[in-house]
Order: structure tokens, then C-alpha cells, then sequence
């Protein structure tokens, strides 16, 4: 079956994320055309080491290329500056220089703190994305955000960073654990909030997908992808548009931050954000609650939650003013409209999004 393929265009460095079963093949080819150096450090998803991970290294080095296998714990707790100094180690040690290339395999974790590593070893090699969760293939790996976490909060270091490609294998998605499958999801509805075609396309499809049906995938993957790819070509540093892609995510990086990364994922503290977000919209009278209902079912039939047990209602304000995405003091939200519209609400009244932190289980 052939590859899809998406363009992600930039002036003067555009990309391809080609998505399909077996594309991980395509990689020697693509760096031979790139005319990479044969120095290439792999940073890998431990979990990957003995599967995948070996059977790309053994491909490289029948290409011919010189590779240094680097295993990476692939944690939250582990996307840390350190970790990068353990990359910035391996590319020093195996001599790589502007010619060679970095290439990660594994989640979002793992690309986000390679591709900070080599936006900023030699001040930037080239890098190629490999994701093997849904997380990373449909969000993660698009757009060139890279980086890592601080004890102040989620991403706070940070570079944006191209890949030269993104190989987006499907077949990497048949053997992922159900619970890491479920929390890619939370970015597809995520995106279908902002794109009805797209909504409607995971509801009437929602159980071929939890059944990962071969010919779904690669479908869900690239529609993701589409929408995702034709944001962040209008505004790659997040000046502008692309902010909306954050709907859900402060919300989200305050529960992450609260629980230390722990008994909550990060898609599904996307999808507990998604509802905080619709319900704060609720309460602004942006929003008819038919789309909370709607969007409630559709995370539930991906097993998603809908609320939990969280902290205080104080607490979780207070890390919301830590995120990235506040400005000057003032809180910016981005809150669902009517219509399948999203929209960036600046300093919303504190009672609103108390409704909305209240309605996914934060304490009083």
C-alpha cells in the first residue's frame, strides 16, 4: 500500500510526513538523498530497544551508515535538560558533525527532547522524527515544537525546530498498548473541535478506530495531520493562529504539574481539558451543551475520562498563571464557539473556569 503523504510548508524549509504501514523503510533511502554523513546517533524509546529499534538500526547499517544506538526512558520525569545532556554526550562521543543527523524513535517524549538536543548541538543538525504512538504521529511530531520539562512547570525550555521528515509507521500502532492508544485520541477530538468534518469522522468511526482496523489508520492519522500541518504553516513560531491548537493544554499542563506526572496521562489530561474547556465555554454563554454531550460520549467510547480526582480549585489556578501561554500576568484560554470555531479568550472571568475545572472533579 503506498504512503500518504502531508506537506507541511514553510518558505525556505518544508517537509513531509509520509504515513503508512511499513514507511519506516524509507528512511535509508531518505538520508542518502540527503546526503547525511554516515555519523547518526538513534535515540530510542527503551520499550522499542529489542523490536523496532533494532530492526531500523539494522537497515541503517546495512546502508552503510555508522549509528550509535542511544536507549532513552521515556517519561515525563525524564524530559529533563539532563537527558539532553546525555544526547549532547552521544553526538560528542560518536564525532557527529553538521553533516550527520539525529533520528528519534518513539512517542512525543521522546521526539520532543531529541529535537531540543538538535535544534541546539552544533546550533542545529538535522533531525528526523519516527513517532510510534498515535500521540506523537497526529500532534507531537508536527510543527516543530521541541523540548523539555522544568520543576516549574510542563515544556517551559524549549526550541522550535523542524524535522527534515516525519515517518509516520501505522504498523507501530497494532502492538501499543490500549491505554497509549486512547490517549493519542484525546488530540484527534481535540483537533475535531475545531474542524466539524473532522468531529463527525471520529464519531462515525469511533469503533474501527478503538478496533485499530488496518485500513483506519493510516485515515486517521493523515486527517490529524491535515489539520494540524495547514496551522502551523501560518504561523510556525505561535504568534498568532497556531495558539489555537492549545485548546485543552492549560488545563491540562496544570493537572499534569499538580498530579507530578503521574497516575493522569497527558492525553488524558487533554481530554479532562477539552471538557474544562467546554464547560468554561458553557458558562460564557459561547457554546450550546449539546457539544459537551457530544464530545463527552466520543471521549468516553475512546476510553478517555471525563473527570477525576483532582486538586484544589486554588491550586490548579494558580499553576494555570505558570503556563507558557499566559502573557504578562493575564491568563489566555482557548474556549470552543459555536459552529466548530475556537477562539483565544483573554483574562476570562475567574468564575467561568472555576465551572469548568468544577465540572471534571477539582475540589472546592
Amino acid at each position: 500500500m503506498a504512503s500518504r503523504v502531508v506537506s507541511v510548508p514553510f518558505e525556505d524549509r518544508s517537509y513531509e510526513v509520509r504515513i503508512g504501514s511499513g514507511v519506516l523503510n524509507e528512511l535509508p533511502t531518505f538520508l542518502q538523498n540527503a546526503k547525511v554523513s554516515n555519523k547518526i546517533v538513534l535515540v530510542v524509546d527503551h520499550a522499542l530497544i529489542n523490536t523496532s529499534g533494532a530492526s531500523l538500526r539494522e537497515k541503517l547499517e546495512a546502508a552503510g551508515f555508522d549509528i550509535v544506538l542511544l536507549p532513552f526512558d521515556a517519561t515525563e520525569q525524564n524530559k529533563s535538560l539532563a537527558s539532553v545532556g546525555l544526547i549532547y554526550d552521544a553526538l560528542l562521543n560518536h564525532r557527529v558533525d553538521r553533516k550527520g543527523a539525529l533520528i528519534a524513535l518513539g512517542g512525543g517524549i521522546t521526539g520532543d527532547t531529541a529535537g531540543f538536543a538538535a535544534a541546539t548541538y552544533l546550533r542545529g543538525i538535522l533531525f528526523i522524527q519516527c513517532p510510534t504512538t498515535l500521540l506523537s504521529m497526529v500532534d507531537a511530531s508536527i510543527g516543530g515544537k521541541t523540548g523539555v520539562n522544568v520543576t516549574q512547570g510542563k515544556n517551559l525550555i524549549g526550541a522550535i525546530y523542524q524535522p527534515s521528515v516525519v515517518l509516520s509507521d501505522t504498523e507501530t500502532l497494532l502492538t501499543l498498548p490500549q491505554r497509549d492508544f486512547a490517549c493519542g485520541l484525546g488530540e484527534c477530538v481535540k483537533h475535531g473541535l475545531g474542524r466539524e468534518e473532522l468531529f463527525c469522522f471520529l464519531e462515525n468511526l469511533s469503533a474501527a478506530i478503538m478496533a485499530r482496523q488496518s485500513a483506519t489508520l493510516p485515515e486517521l492519522v493523515e486527517a490529524n495531520v491535515r489539520f494540524k500541518a495547514e496551522i502551523v504553516a501560518q504561523d510556525e513560531r505561535e504568534s498568532g493562529i497556531r495558539a489555537v491548537l492549545n485548546l485543552g493544554h492549560t488545563f491540562a499542563h496544570a493537572i499534569e504539574t499538580a498530579t507530578h506526572y503521574g497516575p493522569i496521562r497527558h492525553g488524558e489530561a487533554v481530554a479532562l481539558g477539552l471538557i474544562a474547556a467546554l464547560e468554561t465555554s458553557v458558562a460564557l454563554q459561547k457554546i450550546n451543551p449539546e457539544i459537551v454531550r457530544r464530545t463527552k460520549s466520543l471521549l468516553s467510547n475512546f476510553s478517555l475520562p471525563i473527570s477525576a480526582s483532582l486538586p484544589s480549585v486554588t491550586e490548579l489556578l494558580d499553576l494555570m498563571l505558570v503556563d507558557k501561554k499566559t502573557e504578562r500576568g493575564v491568563l489566555r484560554l482557548v474556549l470552543p464557539e459555536d459552529g466548530f470555531k475556537l477562539a483565544i479568550v483573554e483574562n476570562p472571568p475567574t468564575d467561568a473556569v472555576v465551572q469548568g475545572w468544577r465540572a471534571i472533579g477539582a475540589q472546592l
